[in-house]
């Protein structure tokens, strides 16, 4: 047995260098599930309704009901719940399924009207929660990363889209070029300005698919 290391020390009848196991109280761990969703959803209402600077963690633990120190020990401070807010919508279904047929759109035409319908679907879910961390990061520069990582895959997204369309229309157009006209309206700036018109998620849908649709189409004629 020399120079074994073993995982415990055999001359311990109780083999008290074993850590114990924890024990966790699925009471205590309802309990604290149902304080950080409330917390999140006082926080979000309270970011989306009053911008990131001007909300004070005490009115996210009023709102909530909890003391503020609750809202350090379950979530932390205000760069904290905004990457938390974010967090929960990362693998939520309507955004994961969203542009997933997309790849199977038959022509250039009907990939816009898909392309448009998925960006739509995700937006009734995240386009609040995207809003606010673009608000936030730029008043708190350590959300930056939070900002990108949550632009980036969504803009790479595009690019691929982007470069199905120009092989669909046999367009001469670069992929740069669809870029950025796919980015210019349905960005998260288009889709906040459509918002603030306050029009039914139906009509930015029809509007932003017949304009994005002419656009790509003096693209493709080349005018």
């Amino acid at each position: 047995m020399n120079g074994v290391a073993l995982p415990w020390n055999l001359n311990d009848p109780v083999g008290s260098t074993v850590p114990p196991r924890a024990y966790r109280s699925p009471v205590r761990q309802d309990a604290a599930l149902r304080t950080r969703t409330a917390l999140l959803d006082a926080a979000e209402t309270a970011f989306a309704a009053n911008g990131y600077t001007r909300v004070r963690i005490a009115d996210v633990a009023r709102t909530a009901g909890v003391a503020v120190n609750t809202v350090y020990t379950s979530v932390g401070g205000k760069p904290e719940l905004v990457k938390a807010i974010v967090d929960r919508y990362v693998d939520h279904a309507v955004v994961q399924a969203a542009l997933a047929h997309v790849n199977d759109s038959p022509s250039a035409e009907q990939l816009v009207a898909d392309l448009v319908a998925g960006v739509r679907s995700s937006y009734e879910v995240t386009l609040q929660p995207a809003s606010i961390v673009i608000d936030a990061a730029r008043d708190d520069p350590t959300l930056s990363a939070v900002r990108d990582a949550m632009t980036t895959p969504f803009q790479d997204r595009l690019r691929r889209v982007a470069a199905r369309w120009i092989a669909l229309s046999g367009s001469p157009a670069t992929e740069d070029a669809v870029f950025d006209r796919f980015w210019f309206f349905l960005g998260y700036d288009a889709w906040n300005t459509l918002t603030s018109f306050d029009w039914s998620w139906d009509e930015r849908e029809r509007w932003t698919a017949r304009q994005l649709s002419s656009a790509l189409e003096e693209l493709r004629s080349g005018r």
